[in-house]
């Protein structure tokens, strides 16, 4: 995909938002595969966009945990729901939701089998954002 005005456009960001945070787009794909707020115990306070906002900073810069920037959530916050979702196998649901776009889009099954990633994204792990992949 050349960057060009109309691409630049489709993937400008908020001014005082980061380049790798979500997009609305992006968002609405990845909020129905999330597992909803627990009906006992406290009520969930924690904005999960904001959690998988800071994963993505962290995907796309390889920054620690530690050193995770205060515009974000603590760290410890963002690890645990990490890890939960890591546990409760709720990326490996996005990745075949992905996985499916990205076939839908390319004209092919739905269900591919197969995946390629581009070189260079994958030797230095730049990647923009999730919408890259899916072509949102």
């Amino acid at each position: 995909m050349a960057w060009n005005e109309t691409t630049q456009e489709q993937y400008k960001r908020p001014s005082d938002r980061l380049e790798t945070d979500l997009t609305d787009e992006e968002w609405e794909l990845i909020e129905p595969l999330l597992p909803s707020s627990s009906m006992t115990g406290r009520p969930r306070s924690t904005d999960l966009r904001e959690v998988f906002n800071a994963i993505q900073f962290m995907l796309g810069t390889g920054c620690r945990w530690r050193a995770l920037p205060p515009c974000f959530l603590p760290f410890t916050t963002v690890q645990g729901y990490y890890g939960a979702r890591r546990d409760d196998g709720v990326f490996e649901t996005m990745l075949d939701v992905l996985r499916g776009r990205a076939g839908e889009l390319a004209g092919s099954c739905e269900d591919p089998t197969a995946v390629a990633v581009e070189l260079q994204v994958a030797l230095t792990g730049s990647r923009r954002s999730v919408s890259d992949w899916i072509g949102v």
